[in-house]
């Protein structure tokens, strides 16, 4: 019984350290499944982890991601459904649009407050059109810096200066192009910092051609 014993030992330590084949009998790898295979989800966060969500192949390398558009577009346009007013002179704001245009490749955005969920990994290319109103305003001139942050830190600046070239006043399109390197997950907002010096009535920006467009590039 004892020699039996070791005997088994003995066998199933040189099948433990075997290369193991399913479907095959000489296996070319630790593993090797000739057919296919069907994988379910997970909830663990172990490194190396490929699962089915059920809608999509992810794997897990610190955060789970897709394994099917890693390479993919994706592309949103927001807008604004009524004028933003409320300026501080040389006072920083949160830039809230809340309307979608469209969303297509994935990622979300929350109307309420202002940030983007990064669908995937890579350089995203963002476009602001504020259209800026000087009707009212009793300043003609400002200068506003449109901010970029990414998970609550500043990430890319933009300043442009611009105003009524009549007394009468008029609205006039600031716009602003730049790019982030991002990670799936991360949250993208807005801000703008205006100088204007001030006076009342403010300027505002007319909720008439105003939008974000976010396309990611690469």
């Amino acid at each position: 019984m004892k020699k039996a014993i070791i005997l088994f030992l003995l066998t199933f330590s040189l099948f433990a350290k075997a290369q193991v084949g399913i479907g095959t009998l000489t296996p070319q790898e630790q593993l090797e499944v000739n057919g296919a295979i069907k994988l379910g989800t997970t909830a663990s966060t172990n490194t190396g982890t490929i699962r089915w969500t059920g809608t999509d192949f992810e794997g897990f390398d610190g955060i789970w991601k897709s394994l099917t558009k890693e390479n993919s577009k994706a592309a949103i346009s927001i807008s604004s459904s009524s004028n933003i007013s409320g300026f501080v002179n040389v006072t920083e704001k949160n830039l809230i649009l809340n309307s979608i245009n469209y969303n297509l490749g994935g990622g979300t955005y929350n109307t309420t407050t202002g940030t983007y969920s990064v669908p995937y990994d890579g350089v995203y290319n963002i476009i602001a059109n504020l259209n800026m109103n000087f009707v009212l305003s009793a300043s003609k001139q400002m200068v506003l810096i449109f901010r970029v942050y990414v998970n609550g830190f500043l990430s890319k600046q933009l300043n442009f200066q611009g105003g009524a070239l009549y007394l009468s006043g008029y609205t006039q399109n600031f716009e602003y192009n730049l790019s982030v390197n991002v990670n799936q997950g991360d949250l993208i907002s807005f801000r703008i910092y205006p100088v204007w010096g001030g006076s009342s009535p403010a300027p505002y920006i007319s909720n008439f051609n105003t939008s974000i467009v976010i396309n990611k590039i690469y």
